[in-house]
């Protein structure tokens, strides 16, 4: 019978836990304000159409942004968690370090992709401020506004993924073989 009880934490070594622990605190608590604040502002709009018998006109445009800013903060969050969808009956059916190794590769996958894709809205956000580029709306908001904050999500996410790899790394090199919960230490 496999042991799918959690293992006991051990204490990481790694140098990003307490900050890493803080960013996430951080993203966590901007994610639950900007959805409050998207409840507020269209909440204002339904009464202001049903009832005052008129519109905002910024409604759509700035909730869209906010949508997208939960988007990309919640990512790192989701990600630091380890709240990620994976098929768990098979991952935890393998041995102890089997998972860690697929863990670990599946985090170096990861951290390319998300490497590449933060240094891509970086350039994107750079280009948008120098070039002064605004979105075509009634409130003309600078784009570098809500890019910055794609590009600052997902630089979390390359910060959380570096944690990871050290984690997966400590884990294959203390790990016993066999069958049981990797601890997130």
């Amino acid at each position: 019978m496999t042991d799918l009880s959690p293992a006991p934490p051990t204490e990481s070594r790694s140098p990003l836990k307490r900050p890493l622990g803080w960013l996430i605190a951080f993203n966590r608590m901007m994610c639950g304000l900007l959805v409050v604040s998207m409840a507020l502002l269209v909440s204002v709009e339904v009464v202001c159409r049903s009832f005052l018998d008129f519109s905002l006109l910024l409604t759509e445009e700035v909730t869209s942004y906010l949508l997208v800013a939960v988007a990309f903060l919640g990512m790192g969050v989701a990600l630091g968690e380890r709240m990620l969808f994976r098929v768990e009956f098979i991952f935890y059916a393998l041995p102890s370090r089997v998972r860690t190794v697929l863990q670990l590769l599946f985090d170096i996958l990861s951290l390319a992709f998300a490497v590449i894709l933060t240094w891509q809205l970086g350039r994107l956000v750079i280009s948008s401020y120098q070039r002064d580029i605004v979105a075509p709306t009634i409130l003309g908001t600078p784009l570098y506004l809500p890019q910055s904050v794609m590009a600052f999500g997902l630089a979390t996410v390359v910060c959380i993924l570096v944690h990871h790899i050290w984690l997966d790394l400590e884990a294959i090199a203390t790990k016993p073989k066999g069958k049981g919960r990797p601890s997130d230490g």
